[in-house]
């Protein structure tokens, strides 16, 4: 072995401090990024294979009934490769379980084969025979939730009559991926049953022989979805379409991929700064160790190595770190990443999802990392091949302590202690600035995996606490008159009662449009006040008709401008309304207006589509079961059940999210504060050994050096929030705002976890600094250097 080479042995082992901490941030990063970048990847393909397997439709469309013979202008649609025409209806399905009956959607099977689109996966039992109505396919989610198998009876109620439906098997399928109740805004495996039965038994159930009420339509390659979605809207508009839609506005995939898009915001952010840290570290540590071995270095060339050698000489000691935190972060990674696809396990069903640490994401990681480490070391090794031996054979040149003006008269009103510290940090602020600057990425980093959680908690403890007062939902297959809904006012129990009517309808400006809910507020609408992202109640004149400001915006609408309604029930006539100003809301895209103003355009709309119920508390499960029970219900939602199986839902994922992101932060705040602090103790241990020689205390010259330190953390504690908020904004751009919108504030307790987070970590580290200067010994550092 070369003697260069021991020298790199004997390097790295004295530095074994600086050598592990630096390491970390490197196995960080490169766990960040195996972590949240693998795990995207596995959703992804997993999610592109389960596509294509059971080739999942490009677009769909909804109605009230269409006679098969429709099929053929469907078919002929320029773009259209594949039209499969379905029986879809709702059901509910009462448990013992469950305190309200739950949602289902029942979905046909062909009576012969498989589906030609949007196949069905079947994980356990057989499919359902043909000429049976009493079979059916159960999703997996909702199956395992509740114990049941194939084999077992379930209760369905379809059109008012119970049913007792057997189960054959257990089956999962692309267009169910997540459970998604049509109209909720999350998942509920819960309470969201989808089952599958022979297309023959669903006419007879839904009365649709001969007929259909669901499309799914398979472009051909290379066609767009807008022409064909136009085409199939003018071809089922008299069948009572809802408007046909792209993949993309498919509620599974829709939710996936919003999901999908924070990751991969997240999985590029995250290892980037971790990355970049380490690269700082690295910088600070081999400048230090060059400056140390200045004579080292002269020796070396005097003895004949080269510029070259000795730069690689230095440069190997930054590999050897980098291949330690990147073998350590692969590995750290490679585990997170199973946790991190587990998580989403619990939302996502698809056959092969799993986590797979792939060739392409392990040369990625390795290259980000070597890339960073060597852009952090290239600056110290080119001071290395440019030092001349003669200059290196001599110490360093002092620094410039020049008195100035404006130095001295700030200086002049500090003790001796603080006025050490502050020429330290003016001599070198560069480092001040950087070391300040990765103490705030730590920062912004917490603050960002701390916001999800605050949100969602601001989410269910205030704003859906004020935007949803009533105790139980009561949605109905078709709109009541509204002395039905004030009936249930003699309800023993029931306190209050209140309607709205919503009616789906497309908005059209100019040649912008977008299929919304339109919603009629009657005078009395405590139980569901129009709110603002803040929790704050926008008041609705009965001549207002308000826009979600997103909606305004995509629709290029400003206060006064004229837009025009098309609903899509009813007789469809088209309604024009001037839009008098816009609401900031939190879920969706509405358009909101005063209910008997809505009744005298759309001459023919009944009062409610849906009543809302306060409840004593004693009575809501007796009132519940009177309800659900009523001909015309179609659902029963208790609010406080599904906001608890909610919260439940997103608590577990957001929990697993924070703590990593937190746990990650806390290695890089050690990891810069430690390191600092070594390095500073290496450079100043002469000047600190001679304040002790001089009868300073060890407390006082602990004081001068985690003061620095102390500089350092409070300058990057504003600087990391604000970073926070630009990561949390910059991740909540990648969301749709179309769907659900994240205030962007931060909470008070955001930004105290975050600073306090980042203080204990960096008192951690000072307290391991004191350690070292508790051990400085007097004489050793005190010697001249042979």
């Amino acid at each position: 072995m070369k003697a260069i080479h021991v020298k790199l042995l004997r390097d790295l082992l004295n530095m074994r401090g600086a050598v592990l901490t630096i390491a970390l941030v490197v196995a960080l990063g490169t766990a960040a990024f195996v972590t949240l970048r693998g795990t995207w990847l596995s959703i992804v393909n997993s999610r592109d294979r389960y596509y294509a397997a059971e080739r999942f439709g490009d677009v769909f469309a909804s109605l009230e009934r269409a006679p098969n013979a429709v099929l053929g202008k469907l078919e002929s649609i320029e773009g259209v490769a594949r039209v499969y025409p379905r029986v879809v209806g709702s059901a509910r399905v009462p448990l013992e379980d469950l305190d309200e009956p739950a949602q289902a959607q029942v979905v046909s099977l062909p009576m012969h084969g498989k589906a030609p689109l949007n196949g069905v996966v079947l994980v356990e039992g057989r499919m359902p025979e043909s000429d049976r109505d009493d079979e059916a396919l159960l999703i997996e989610m909702f199956a395992r939730v509740h114990g049941l198998k194939p084999g077992d009876t379930l209760p369905v109620i379809m059109e008012g009559r119970e049913r007792t439906i057997r189960v054959v098997g257990i089956a999962m399928s692309p267009e169910y991926v997540l459970a998604v109740p049509n109209g909720a805004n999350a998942p509920a495996p819960k309470r969201f049953a989808v089952l599958w039965m022979p297309r023959a038994a669903l006419e007879s159930a839904y009365d649709l022989r001969g007929a259909f009420n669901n499309v799914v339509f398979e472009l051909a390659p290379g066609s767009e979805a807008a022409p064909v979605i136009r085409a199939a809207d003018v071809v089922l508009d008299r069948y009572g379409a809802l408007g046909a839609y792209a993949r993309d506005r498919q509620v599974s995939d829709y939710f996936l991929t919003q999901d999908l898009a924070g990751l991969s915001s997240m999985a590029t952010v995250a290892p980037l700064i971790f990355l970049a840290v380490a690269a700082f570290l690295l910088n600070v540590v081999l400048s230090r160790l060059v400056e140390l071995d200045r004579p080292q270095i002269a020796t070396l060339k005097a003895v004949g190595y080269r510029n070259r050698e000795v730069g690689l000489h230095y440069l190997q000691t930054a590999l050897a770190i980098i291949v330690l935190g990147t073998a350590s972060g692969l590995l750290i990674g490679s585990q997170l990443g199973k946790v991190f696809t587990a998580v989403y396990l619990e939302f996502y069903r698809m056959p092969s999802l799993a986590f797979h640490m792939t060739q392409e994401l392990a040369l990625n990681s390795v290259g980000a990392s070597f890339v960073a480490g060597l852009i952090g070391s290239v600056l110290a090794v080119r001071r290395v091949v440019q030092l001349p031996p003669a200059e290196a054979m001599r110490p360093a040149a002092p620094d410039n302590y020049r008195n100035r003006a404006l130095t001295d008269l700030i200086l002049g009103w500090l003790g001796p202690g603080a006025r050490m510290i502050a020429r330290e940090i003016l001599r070198r602020p560069s480092r001040t600035l950087f070391s300040a600057a990765a103490i705030a990425a730590s920062i912004g980093i917490v603050v960002t995996g701390q916001f999800f959680t605050d949100s969602m908690a601001f989410l269910f403890d205030f704003y859906m606490q004020k935007a949803q007062r009533e105790t139980l939902a009561v949605n109905f297959y078709e709109p009541v008159p509204e002395s039905t809904v004030h009936a249930f006012a003699s309800i023993p129990g029931v306190r209050d009662v209140q309607w709205r009517y919503t009616a789906q309808v497309r908005v059209r400006a100019g040649h912008k449009e977008r299929i919304v809910p339109l919603v009629g507020h009657p005078p009395r609408h405590g139980m569901r006040p129009l709110l603002d992202d803040v929790g704050h109640e926008v008041p609705l004149s009965p001549d207002d008709v308000l826009l979600t400001e997103t909606l305004a915006t995509i629709l290029d609408l400003q206060p006064g401008d004229p837009f025009t309604v098309l609903p899509l029930t009813g007789d469809r006539k088209p309604i024009r309304l001037r839009m008098t100003g816009v609401t900031k809301e939190l879920f969706a895209l509405w358009v909101h207006m005063d209910a008997e103003a809505l009744r005298r355009l759309m001459s023919d709309a009944p009062a409610a589509t849906e009543a809302l119920l306060h409840i004593d508390t004693d009575r809501v499960v007796d009132v519940q079961r009177e309800i659900t029970e009523m001909p015309g219900v179609a659902s029963v939602v208790r609010k406080d059940l599904m906001v608890a199986e909610f919260r439940k839902q997103t608590g577990d994922a957001m929990g697993v999210f924070s703590l990593i992101l937190t746990l990650f932060a806390v290695g890089i705040a050690v990891s810069v504060v430690y390191n600092n602090a070594r390095v500073a103790l290496s450079l100043r241990g002469r000047e600190l050994a001679s304040l002790r020689v001089l009868g300073f205390t060890r407390r006082e010259i602990s004081t001068i050096l985690i003061g620095e330190l102390a500089v350092q953390v409070l300058i990057g504690i504003p600087f990391g929030l604000l970073l926070g908020k630009v990561l949390v904004k910059g991740m909540l751009a990648a969301n749709d705002p179309e769907g659900f919108r994240f205030p962007p504030e931060m909470t008070q307790h955001t930004y105290a976890f975050s600073v306090l987070v980042i203080v204990i970590s960096a008192v951690l580290s000072a307290a391991l600094v004191r350690r070292k200067l508790d051990q400085l010994n007097l004489v050793e550092v005190l010697k001249s250097r042979e």
